[in-house]
């Protein structure tokens, strides 16, 4: 499970997220939870994975804290649409594992909603609209939404293990 997005702004809920879920104590034995700082750390995970879970911040017009599944083997991300605040997107990274070495045989992305005016106005904007506050995490219960979809996601994707 990899959160690929940064500790702070709007995309932070992935870093939250997986922060709770390691303390959490009850994670399968196989699975490991990994917050990175720049897509492009991505790279070496994705290469030695067999499974992948990327929880990232999505901007796709739906309501702020809306939950995306994307089975990225079978669609690929979509085209970028505004510049990533870091400089390099997930789809980038996916096209370049993919053309210089191997991509997991299952790769998924869980797409947390951060609403379109966090990239036109800013992060205090997307953070109201999720209740969020610039001087506080994440709300709990979007949190606590993501942590059950990632495990319920973990569950599905370690049946498919043969």
């Amino acid at each position: 499970v990899i959160a690929d997005d940064g500790p702070v702004g709007d995309d932070r809920v992935g870093w939250q997220a997986v922060e709770a879920l390691g303390k959490r104590g009850d994670l399968p034995d196989d699975v490991t939870v990994v917050a990175l700082p720049h897509p492009m750390a991505l790279a070496p995970l994705l290469q030695e994975a067999d499974r992948a879970l990327i929880i990232d911040a999505v901007v796709t017009g739906g309501t702020p804290g809306e939950l995306h599944e994307l089975d990225l083997k079978k669609v690929p991300p979509p085209a970028r649409v505004c510049s990533s605040s870091h400089g390099t997107d997930l789809a980038e990274v996916i096209a370049l594992v993919e053309r210089v070495g191997r991509l997991p045989r299952e790769l998924r992305l869980l797409g947390v909603e951060i609403g379109s005016d966090s990239y036109r106005l800013g992060v205090a904007a997307g953070s109201a609209a999720l209740g969020m506050g610039l001087d506080r995490g994440v709300g709990s219960e979007l949190v606590a939404k993501v942590i059950g979809q990632l495990m319920q996601l973990v569950q599905i994707m370690r049946s498919h293990s043969c």
